[in-house]
């Protein structure tokens, strides 16, 4: 597997990964390892979400142009018939 060689680490920032180490049960490496995977994991979530803060509804709904929108988009009932009602009983 290869290795990863961190220069000029702040001390105070190796000292509290050591802490994390320590609680967890973890080496050192270990912990800076998990580390590393969660804060690269927690920017493919961030990627995830445009600079402009839109919600994937809010992008799909600007992809309509607003002359086609309109709160009648159901079409209406045919009430043909053609069909007997339906039987509940």
């Amino acid at each position: 597997m290869p290795d990863l060689l961190v220069r000029d680490l702040p001390a105070e920032l190796k000292k509290q990964i050591e802490e994390r180490a320590n609680i967890r049960g973890h080496s050192l490496s270990v912990e800076a390892r998990l580390l590393i995977q969660r804060g690269l994991a927690a920017k493919k979530t961030d990627e995830a979400i445009p600079a402009d803060g839109l919600g994937l509804g809010s992008r799909l709904a600007a992809l309509i142009p607003a002359e086609l929108w309109s709160d009648d988009l159901i079409q209406p009932r045919d009430n043909s018939d053609d069909r007997p009602p339906p039987d509940f009983s």
